[in-house]
């Protein structure tokens, strides 16, 4: 029941940096709202919809999906397919009325982790529908058969690890050539753990004073909880205190964020010199793990 963490497996030298920065893609959680349910909560996420038509009755504590409803900005809708709808005017708001398609994809925008799946099939009105292929994250875990008259209700569970729980409907064959969906619920059983990066800056020194320079300190995905790491600001070819300040700390990401960052001050003059690198590395993370740990602050030359 419980997901499989992946385990980032830290390069022994500087030439890994770029296939690291390329692995570890950059998950930010869209925090829209789902009419008024947002997507990152205290507590766990959770999602419900009620699939149907622009004018039927919705049920409560849910989102209505109209069939023309595609994925967008919110965070959710038909990702692809052509979908139509039904509203058969009896039973309840729930089961009542319905999108139909052969062959579509609904996508919902989440943070990773562990999630149970519950859907409403099938239809009441007089039409039965057969093998109705149901596909979670790409992969088939059910093949669904109603007769006229009968909703069903089939629960699931699935791992996810893009940001983007997605659910496939598909005619599989049969008598009747669409599936048909009436509820969908999502409830987060087990949030994955975030990756922790920080970036590379490039920054011109000036000729006095000091500039500051700004590391951000990214998360693969926000999370429900305060994530912490320290960090020690070092020299390489650029040396402290005469190039930069040296620090060292503990950055705080607040809970629902997906970044935080890290100011280093440089100094600035007008000497003729080769451009200079110091390094900012992360140690010690609270609630997240490693992807990239260092981050190269580069001091580019100015002067002429």
């Amino acid at each position: 029941m419980f997901s499989t963490f992946r385990q980032w497996l830290r390069p022994t030298n500087k030439l890994s940096r770029g296939n690291r920065r390329r692995n570890a893609r950059r998950e930010l959680l869209r925090l829209e709202s789902l009419e008024g349910r947002h997507l990152l909560t205290v507590g766990l996420f959770e999602a419900h919809f009620d699939f149907g038509t622009s004018s039927s009755p919705v049920a409560a504590g849910y989102t209505p999906v109209p069939e023309s409803v595609g994925y967008g900005a919110h965070g959710y809708g038909w990702l692809s397919g052509q979908v139509s709808s039904r509203d058969r005017a009896a039973g309840s708001a729930l089961e009542r009325d319905f999108n139909f398609t052969q062959h579509g994809t609904f996508a919902v925008d989440l943070p990773n982790g562990r999630y149970a799946v519950e859907a409403v099939f099938g239809d009441l009105g007089r039409y039965g529908h057969d093998q109705m292929g149901v596909f979670l994250e790409g992969g088939q875990v059910d093949n669904v058969s109603t007769a006229g008259g009968q909703v069903v209700r089939r629960q699931y569970e699935v791992d996810v690890a893009d940001g983007q729980l997605t659910l496939q409907l598909q005619d599989l064959g049969g008598a009747d050539a669409n599936a048909v969906i009436e509820a969908l619920d999502i409830s987060m059983l087990e949030q994955s753990v975030p990756g922790l990066s920080i970036n590379d800056v490039p920054q011109f020194e000036g000729d006095t004073g000091v500039q500051n320079q700004v590391f951000t300190v990214s998360l693969s995905h926000a999370v429900a909880s305060d994530v912490s790491v320290s960090f020690a600001v070092e020299s390489s070819t650029a040396l402290a205190p005469d190039d930069f300040t040296a620090q060292t700390g503990v950055l705080t990401i607040p809970a629902g964020a997906a970044s935080g960052t890290i100011v280093v001050q440089i100094k600035g003059d007008t000497i003729i010199e080769p451009n200079e690198t110091y390094l900012v590395r992360l140690s010690n993370p609270q609630g997240a793990q490693l992807v990239d740990d260092l981050g190269v602050g580069t001091i580019l030359n100015d002067d002429a």
